[in-house]
């Protein structure tokens, strides 16, 4: 049998363990749950060893399929990242602030301000009108990059 470099390094052959334990499973877990934990056992045993997957993603990878064997659904991926802000774009595309703390300015004559639940960006003789912050970024980002 041809095996893959990252499976064939170990003592034991992965296949046997996965095998194993997904007949000793078997009549006993959902059929769905036993085919999660049989690819969470294939993620913790290849972890690090498959060239370009990093140990943390095999094991994010391990940890997700027991969690859909536990739960029945994939685990929700929280966002370490700081929610984007008004403030926090502004500064980000160098515009600063006017004698409102809702307007923006840039060198150039670009302006964004800030409404109840809106966004306007005014440029030369137009405006644009954004209900979101990532619209308003990647509209920014077109006009300032």
């Amino acid at each position: 049998m041809n095996h893959d470099k990252h499976y064939a390094e170990k003592a034991i052959e992965p296949i046997d363990v996965i095998e194993e334990t997904i007949d000793r499973l078997t009549g006993k877990l959902d059929p769905k749950a036993v085919f999660n934990i049989g690819q969470s056992l294939k993620y913790i045993l290849r972890a690090g060893l498959k060239e370009g997957e990093s140990v943390d993603k095999d094991l994010d990878k391990a940890y997700n399929y027991l969690h859909r064997a536990k739960k029945g659904t994939w685990v929700k991926v929280v966002s370490l990242k700081k929610p984007l802000t008004f403030e926090s774009l502004m500064r980000k595309y160098g515009l600063n602030v006017t004698n409102s703390e809702n307007t923006y300015n840039s060198v150039d004559g670009l302006s964004v301000h800030r409404g109840y639940d809106f966004y306007v960006i005014h440029n030369k003789d137009s405006h644009k009108v954004y209900d979101n912050l990532n619209d308003l970024e990647k509209e920014l980002n077109n006009l300032i990059n």
